[in-house]
């Protein structure tokens, strides 16, 4: 395989779907500070979105510094990316915004509509923010991180998508009833699925906290 490294200059003139073509090139070349030069390309260009995802899910005052922290984590977690298409990267960086925005609610700066994310989880799983806080004291916050974008990037777009709006802080009836609005849109794949319940919201959202807590070795903490 002839791989031919590109300039910075070279890679910011590049369409992100063209970057991406590279970035996984070079990853095959063993290449992998070019990979990592295309990637922090597209994230850079990316960070647009990142703003307008932030800016709707904390207040004001916060949205900087917490679009500082997606990017951080996202030129610093640059080589556990396996994707090969421009969606997936683009879907990994949404789950960092996710996971960034949780993770500021929890430190109690921000102020939820409701209590979903710190204790209204009624589950075995317990509360998101315990799983969160015990993996931080067991294997570190950048540790927990990882683990996050792996465990829910291995769900369907729709599980995800359910699980995102719960972490976000709306009820499983409400989620419930978003996702069976844009699945009657069509502006989220299906899985089969043509409605979803409080009750499959909830399964989706325990399952993944479970995972959660495998992964990060807490499945006999309380």
């Amino acid at each position: 395989m002839n791989f031919k490294p590109k300039s910075r200059n070279e890679l910011c003139r590049l369409e992100d779907d063209r970057l991406i073509e590279y970035a996984v090139a070079a990853r095959d070349a063993d290449q992998m500070d070019q990979f990592r030069a295309a990637v922090e390309v597209f994230v850079e260009n990316r960070r647009r979105m990142v703003v307008a995802l932030v800016a709707d899910k904390v207040p004001e005052y916060a949205t900087e510094d917490v679009v500082s922290e997606v990017m951080v984590s996202a030129f610093g977690s640059l080589s556990t990316i396996s994707g090969v298409a421009t969606g997936q990267f683009v879907n990994w960086l949404k789950r960092i915004v996710v996971f960034k925005v949780a993770d500021f609610h929890r430190s109690g700066e921000g102020k939820p509509r409701t209590d979903s994310i710190h204790n209204s989880d009624d589950d075995e799983e317990g509360p998101f923010i315990q799983i969160i806080d015990h993996g931080a004291d067991r294997a570190g916050e950048i540790e927990v991180e990882m683990v996050f974008v792996e465990v829910l990037g291995s769900r369907s777009p729709l599980h995800q998508r359910a699980i995102e709006l719960r972490i976000d802080d709306h009820p499983s009836i409400e989620t419930a009833e978003i996702l069976g609005e844009e699945l009657e849109s069509g502006e989220i794949e299906s899985d089969g699925r043509t409605t979803m319940t409080p009750a499959n919201v909830d399964q989706i959202y325990s399952r993944f906290k479970k995972d959660m807590k495998k992964a990060l070795g807490l499945e006999s903490r309380n």
